[in-house]
């Protein structure tokens, strides 16, 4: 009985590798259900902060702006890469210092 077990879950298991390897599991849709605004900005604040050991652009950025509702993350990265050029927003160090993008309050 458990190797009919055991054989049903390899199959099972074949199976789904089968189908994530020729149909995928993600949508055909765009990945940001968001449409980017077309907002020129005059001026980005942008605030001088030291990263700590993991801390994410992400992190800090909803840490400086309270964690507003929507937030949208493409936008930071595009922010972040504004106000410093020569970074890979995915690869920061820690105990390095970046400047993080300070949006208004009440700003979406």
């Amino acid at each position: 009985m458990k190797r009919i077990g055991f054989y049903f879950f390899i199959i099972l298991f074949l199976i789904s590798v089968y189908k994530d390897l020729t149909a995928g599991i993600l949508p055909d849709t765009p990945v940001n259900e968001y449409p980017a605004e077309k907002v020129e900005r005059e001026s980005l604040t942008g605030v001088n902060v030291q990263v700590d050991k993991g801390d994410t652009v992400l992190s800090v950025v909803e840490e400086l702006n309270g964690q507003q509702k929507k937030l949208n993350i493409t936008q930071i990265m595009e922010d972040f890469k504004t106000l410093n050029p020569d970074e890979n927003p995915l690869r920061i160090v820690p105990d390095e210092y970046y400047y993080f993008p300070l949006y208004e309050r009440g700003a979406e």
